[in-house]
């Protein structure tokens, strides 16, 4: 996930229709004997919110933000690093952004707002936005917050905690079971998580300049 959204932004400014590709499903094989449904929990991205996303896995730790007010939304990846990138949709405009050469490219894509809620899905793993179906078991709540463990039939089982104030998920952890072992392979987290957003997330920075989107493309593969 690292480079999530530098892959996606390549994939819009090669594309001549700038369509993003989506995965198809892995079919869901092994399900355990309980009857697998979608999410017994409210998930749906906020109209207006900002947060931090962090993954941690045992390569390190990204952050991303992601930022929405309407159909108005930014996300940025890679916070802090050398290869911060961005995407921004604004104003029935599009624009990539690359932090390392303070430079931006406008594009055209009057799907840019439909696409938003998979890429939310993907850096979340599913936190915001996801229907999928696997088998759910509560766990209880304690302290404002509840616990759901889900097992998707796909070798997963993640424990998935919901801010019972926020009504939200705010927390996964991603288990790998293989050969009678069960192993922490990622946790998933919102953090700062907030219905008050900030608008100079959705303005680009005065000392950005304007490049072609071609210059764009050579600068993200170059910094990948």
């Amino acid at each position: 996930m690292q480079l999530f959204i530098k892959a996606k932004l390549l994939t819009l400014v090669a594309a001549a229709g700038l369509m993003i590709s989506c995965s198809t499903p892995e079919p869901v094989a092994d399900m355990p004997a309980a009857v697998p449904t979608e999410p017994p929990f409210a998930n749906a991205e906020p109209e207006k919110y900002q947060t931090f996303v962090l993954q941690t896995s045992p390569s390190g730790t990204v952050r991303f933000l992601i930022a929405r007010d309407g159909d108005r939304w930014r996300i940025d990846s890679d916070l802090g690093q050398p290869r911060q990138t961005g995407s921004l949709h604004t104003d029935q405009k599009d624009f990539v952004l690359d932090y390392a050469t303070r430079s931006y490219g406008e594009y055209t894509a009057g799907h840019g707002f439909d696409e938003r809620p998979n890429m939310v899905e993907e850096i979340t793993h599913g936190l915001f936005n996801s229907r999928e179906i696997a088998v759910y078991e509560n766990l209880g709540t304690d302290g404002g917050f509840a616990q759901y463990k889900m097992t998707d039939g796909k070798g997963k089982e993640s424990i998935i905690t919901i801010d019972l104030a926020k009504g939200l998920p705010i927390r996964k952890e991603i288990f790998n079971i293989a050969d009678g072992n069960r192993m922490l392979e990622m946790t998933v987290w919102l953090e700062d998580f907030t219905t008050e957003v900030d608008p100079a997330n959705f303005e680009i920075g005065k000392d950005f300049k304007k490049v072609s989107m071609d210059e764009m493309k050579k600068i993200l593969s170059l910094s990948r």
